[in-house]
């Protein structure tokens, strides 16, 4: 297996200092947390109609769209943050820190 420390620590040496950055993130970083993503294997698609979630769908049922994100998004209340949110997390505090 390839050692990754040397571009690890070559892509925090550009983070650090890098006057911007942006973190681009998939649904796996969410996954790992437990939150299913939306075309994955166990995805969000394979149990609920995904025209259930356009905007048309909600202008003409507003009601029975603001019922379905209750149940889909409020069972995430016990999800916790994973390794990857955390270090994002601090990645954005050590620049918030820099532009004090």
């Amino acid at each position: 297996m390839e050692d990754l420390r040397p571009l690890a620590k070559r892509v925090a040496e550009e983070l650090v200092s890098s006057e911007f950055a942006v973190v681009l993130t998939g649904a796996g970083v969410s996954t790992a947390s437990g939150i299913p993503d939306f075309r994955g294997p166990q995805g969000l698609w394979r149990v609920v109609d995904p025209s259930l979630f356009e905007i048309t769908y909600f202008y003409r049922n507003p009601l029975e769209s603001w019922r379905l994100f209750a149940a889909r998004f409020g069972s995430l209340r016990e999800v916790k943050p994973n390794p990857a949110h955390l270090a994002i997390a601090r990645l954005e505090q050590m620049g918030s820190s820099r532009l004090s």
